[in-house]
C-alpha cells in the first residue's frame, strides 16, 4: 500500500450552502458537501489588478465534521479547508449510446475553517470552556483530596506563576 497521498489546501468562498447528501441512520455517518470556488490574481500588462479564471472543487466532510459545516458555512463565506483529493469514477450513457467512464475530483475535508485574513468571526467555544472548567475543578478537587489527607483541617494552597513572573498563591475556586 502506498503512503502517496494527494493533500490539498483550499482557500477560496463557498458557492453554496452546504446540503446534507447521506443522513446516517442507525449510528452511520453523515455526508455533508458545498463548492468551493478559488481563482488567483495577477497584475496585467497595464499594471492592474485581474482575477484568473475560477476553480470550483466539491468538499465532502464526513460525520461531525459535515454537522458542524453545515451549521456554520454558508454561501459567500471565505473558508479554508485542508483533506486529501479523491476521484469517483462511474459509468454513464454517451451521447451514442455507448457506455462512457466518467470521473470527478473532489476534497474529502479533514478540516474546514472560516479565512481569518478574510474577516473576523465570531467561534463558538463553550464546548472548549466547558470541558476545561471541568478539568479545572478536577484539578482543584484533587488537590483538595490531598491536602485534606496530608493536612486536615487546613485549606490547599495553590502556587500560580503571576504576570510578573512571580509565583503568587491562587485562591481556590470551591
Amino acid at each position: 500500500m502506498s503512503n502517496n497521498l494527494a493533500q490539498a489546501y483550499l482557500v477560496g468562498n463557498a458557492v453554496d450552502h452546504p446540503q446534507i447528501r447521506i443522513k446516517g441512520l442507525d449510528g452511520g455517518p453523515t455526508l455533508t458537501t458545498f463548492r468551493v470556488a478559488m481563482n488567483h490574481r495577477y497584475q496585467g500588462a497595464d499594471g492592474q489588478w485581474q482575477d484568473g479564471d475560477p476553480c470550483y472543487m466539491e468538499v465532502q466532510c464526513w460525520g461531525a465534521l459535515g454537522d458542524n459545516v453545515c451549521a456554520t458555512v454558508c454561501k459567500g463565506m471565505s473558508v479554508i479547508v485542508v483533506g486529501r483529493i479523491v476521484q469517483s469514477t462511474w459509468e454513464a450513457n454517451g451521447e451514442d449510446g455507448k457506455s462512457v467512464t466518467r470521473s470527478v475530483l473532489r476534497v474529502r475535508a479533514t478540516h474546514v475553517g472560516p479565512d481569518l485574513g478574510a474577516r473576523n468571526v465570531l467561534v463558538n467555544v463553550r464546548k472548549a470552556v466547558e470541558q476545561n472548567a471541568a478539568s479545572r475543578e478536577a484539578e482543584l478537587a484533587a488537590a483538595q483530596n490531598l491536602n485534606d489527607a496530608q493536612n486536615p483541617g487546613s485549606k490547599p494552597e495553590l502556587v500560580g506563576v503571576g504576570a510578573g513572573g512571580q509565583e503568587e498563591e491562587v485562591e481556590p475556586a470551591f
